[in-house]
């Protein structure tokens, strides 16, 4: 059964199909009042469909229930508030098919201890945020694209902490949710963050966040798992500190296979605390290290595809970690960058830069280093020693000045002998390890004034 409702041809119909949304004005605009009736009379299984036609206005989807439309010509432009407010519900509620534009707080919002689905849709924000998902229960994000205004030439302009009354900050949000699954979900354009993870369990299979300001993804706590996606042209900008491509803190557990990390203005990949294992892990061109590790109780690195070469200060860096595991990785062209240290200043260019505190336990296996500017491998026992090294099959080569694998403690270089037994250097490493005289300069943590800060 049928009933009319507006000369946009606005039908719903009671059938196993549920509430369906057709056609549109002469205009190509569809009525807001039709559609929000159409979503106020639907019940949990029902659908209603937008045609090829703009809705301008805020609507809610009841939960359970599934809006959808044709695509990019079926399209939501926010007003008074977010385009969609998506209800959760014990069978997942349903954004579908649509593209989306936004200059309120959020594109689409979900909030509630319910399920979501959120499957080929485009959100075009240029204030706020664009998804923000909230206390849910469970959500799958798939085919998503979300895109804000910030290009190179834009993030030049931004001041240091970017408004999202005046311009979208964020691309996604997840906050206190128990499982929220990203496939193919790609972010760009946005001045803060392009993905934000609070306390959640967030997986990510494919897509990424590039081309945007601050950081590409940071998860805050709870756990994220990252597969096959990019993180790459995360801008500075302005600020007086570096960009990130993913942040990984407050004790989160993270872990990552073959993901990249390319061409940030910063770091690719920081760990600040918890748990780590990144397999297959490529990190090029970065501005900093292409992986930097700071109070982490379980830290591995592994995998034949895992390639941190061309990278500024380090290819990668461990400070005051335990149980570091470093395998099967081709580390090379770290150049020189410089650091401030108490007060000073430090220039550092190494493959691999570790700072061994207490009795940490340190394996590095397979592990090939080459041309690192600076040295290949630096071992520094500020506080520890030598006891918890398992170093197999560690090969260091480079030209010129650079150095091979150094050890040293407090009270300066260590000499060869079984520390090193199992490295072994190549070019002019070889003469170079053997003349130097004095220790190492060495970097300490990224401080708490230098994280970002996640809202």
């Amino acid at each position: 059964m049928t009933r009319p409702l507006s000369s946009a041809l606005i039908l719903l119909a009671a059938a196993v199909t549920g509430a369906t949304l057709v056609g549109c004005g002469s205009d190509g605009l569809c009525d807001a009042a039709d559609l929000t009736d159409a979503l106020a009379a639907a019940h949990v299984g029902d659908t209603v469909t937008v045609g090829e036609c703009e809705v301008r206005g805020s609507f809610t989807v009841p939960a359970g229930v599934t809006l959808t439309g044709a695509g990019s010509t079926s399209r939501l432009v926010a007003s008074g508030g977010p385009a969609v407010l998506l209800t959760p519900g014990r069978e997942a509620s349903t954004l579908s098919h649509l593209a989306i534009r936004s200059a309120e707080a959020s594109g689409v919002f979900a909030d509630g201890r319910g399920a979501v689905a959120i499957r080929n849709v485009r959100i075009d924000a240029s204030k706020g945020v664009a998804l923000r998902l909230e206390s849910l229960g469970a959500a799958r994000v798939t085919d998503v694209t979300l895109v804000g205004p910030v290009t190179r030439e834009v993030a030049a302009s931004l001041s240091p902490m970017p408004d999202s009354a005046d311009i979208a900050t964020h691309g996604l949000v997840v906050i206190d949710s128990t499982f929220v699954a990203l496939e193919r979900v790609n972010v760009s354009g946005f001045a803060r963050f392009g993905a934000l993870s609070m306390n959640s369990t967030v997986t990510w299979e494919g897509g990424g966040a590039s081309d945007t300001l601050g950081v590409g993804f940071m998860a805050q706590g709870g756990s994220a798992t990252v597969r096959d996606a990019q993180f790459c042209r995360v801008y500075a900008g302005l600020r007086p500190y570096p960009a990130y491509g993913v942040v990984l803190t407050g004790s989160a557990s993270g872990t990552t296979e073959r993901v990249t990390l390319c061409d940030n203005e910063g770091y690719g990949l920081l760990q600040n605390g918890g748990l780590g294992a990144h397999t297959d892990l490529v990190g090029t061109a970065n501005r900093e290290p292409a992986v930097w590790v700071q109070a982490s109780s379980d830290f591995a690195l592994s995998g034949a595809g895992t390639v941190l070469s061309d990278n500024a200060l380090a290819g990668l860096v461990v400070v005051d970690s335990t149980n570091v595991r470093i395998s099967d990785a081709e580390i090379d062209g770290s150049s020189l960058a410089t650091r401030i240290v108490d007060g000073g200043s430090v220039r550092v260019g190494d493959g691999v830069h570790l700072v061994v505190e207490d009795a940490a336990a340190v394996t590095l296996t397979n592990v090939t280093l080459s041309n690192n500017t600076r040295a290949g491998l630096l071992l520094d026992f500020l506080t520890g020693t030598p006891d918890g090294m398992d170093l197999r099959s560690v090969t260091v080569d480079g030209t010129g000045d650079a150095l091979g694998a150094i050890a040293q403690d407090g009270g300066g270089l260590l000499p060869s002998g079984a520390w090193d037994r199992n490295i072994t250097r190549g070019g002019a490493t070889v003469a170079n390890d053997a003349a130097l005289v004095g220790r190492l300069s060495v970097v300490g943590i990224v401080g708490p004034m230098f994280l970002p800060v996640a809202l």
